[in-house]
């Protein structure tokens, strides 16, 4: 290895290069031919790359953790919420949706179907979470989330690598009780 190149490489992270070539094999000569990398520095290096994905996933989970003991919620504020700028995890309520809220709840306990609601809503101009339109899903998301009426669920659902094709497929968390 040359000394001004050797040095110049040990300070780029390999992941950057992996990223910008589709081909393992060609990045694996690319690297023989300008860096004298060996497998088995490519090995460490994924290892490695793997080692500190599950640590940041860990301290992640754990800040989520923490914020929830402290009353906060650390994830997008839902409908009805807004975010406090400059305090991350604190929430208030925003007055408009919070009555547009209260109307579903109160249509649906006086027995309308959330199609007809998500109807009305659209009819009298109301403005959706979205922006557009109501949908009976929308209407039904709304009524089943938890949090609105002062429970805060983590964990609901975990995401499992599928090995044969790498895609994260969404699993429901085991209930520990």
């Amino acid at each position: 290895m040359q000394g001004g190149t050797s040095k110049h490489f040990e300070g780029a992270p390999l992941t950057k290069l992996r990223l910008v070539t589709p081909n393992p094999a060609g990045l694996r000569a690319a690297l023989y031919r300008r860096y004298s990398i060996s497998d088995l520095q490519l090995t460490f290096e994924g290892h490695q790359n793997a080692t500190d994905s599950a640590k940041t996933s860990f301290r992640v989970r754990s800040g989520h953790s923490d914020a929830a003991r402290e009353g906060l919620i650390p994830h997008a504020a839902p409908y009805g919420y807004d975010d406090v700028p400059g305090k991350p995890g604190v929430k208030i309520k925003n007055p408009s949706e919070v009555a547009i809220i209260n109307r579903v709840v109160l249509e649906t306990a006086s027995r309308k179907s959330p199609r007809k609601i998500a109807f009305d809503l659209t009819r009298d101009g109301v403005p959706s979470p979205s922006g557009g339109a109501w949908t009976f899903q929308t209407i039904i998301k709304i009524l089943q989330n938890p949090l609105y009426v002062g429970v805060y669920v983590r964990n609901r659902v975990r995401k499992i690598r599928n090995p044969k094709n790498g895609k994260r497929v969404p699993r429901a968390a085991p209930v520990r009780t």
